[in-house]
């Protein structure tokens, strides 16, 4: 039984080997389509907020260079065009970056303002579940200030709450963690050199 158990795990170890092996080419040399969604991501001018903790997230900067996506074929092939001759600015967050992904620690401040608008939503009684439409419309208002708020805070336009954006630590590299405690009213933007945000999902995991 042990013997059986050995080598079964073996098994499982060399196709975990294989299996990272032919991602590791697949994306580097086929199609990286991690790097294809951060893309769609840009020209759909749709940033991501993942928040996998309390305070802790990834944060994908999808903001077109040109301002909007509304926009046909032919106008976004030029759009593109001129990205490509550098005709525009990069797309990253920062000034003259082309960082898109980060990992991010949010301030306490903020999450607490995300508490107290998705409470209505996660303290529904039982006669307002009844009623669809009013239901409806709550999560329709909840979305908005939601995304009003992210928004806001990437802008920089909250007066009493900001961010830095920067490198993680050595040591925070390394164990993979985040040492330094931002204070209650200001995050932590890390610059990501991997697109960290796929532990989320289930591309490649």
């Amino acid at each position: 039984s042990s013997g059986i158990n050995a080598e079964y795990g073996a098994v499982m170890f060399i196709l975990w080997i294989l299996q990272r092996i032919y991602n590791f080419l697949h994306e580097r040399f086929i199609s990286d389509q991690i790097q294809m969604y951060i893309d769609l991501c840009s020209i759909s001018n749709i940033s991501v907020v993942i928040l996998s903790d309390n305070i802790y997230g990834y944060y994908i900067h999808g903001r077109a260079v040109h301002g909007h996506a509304d926009a046909d074929m032919a106008e976004i092939v030029t759009s593109l065009k001129r990205e490509e001759d550098n005709l525009c600015s990069k797309r990253g967050l920062g000034t003259d970056s082309d960082q898109q992904t980060f990992d991010m620690v949010i301030p306490i401040l903020l999450r607490t303002n995300y508490n107290r608008i998705t409470f209505p939503l996660v303290s529904r009684d039982i006669s307002s579940q009844r009623n669809a439409k009013n239901e409806t419309e709550k999560q329709i208002q909840a979305y908005w200030h939601i995304n009003r708020l992210f928004a806001s805070f990437i802008d920089r336009s909250l007066d009493d709450i900001d961010y830095i954006i920067g490198d993680k630590l050595l040591l925070e590299k390394v164990l993979d963690m985040e040492i330094r405690e931002p204070p209650p009213a200001k995050g932590i933007l890390y610059n990501d050199e991997g697109q960290s945000f796929d532990k989320v999902l289930y591309y490649g995991n």
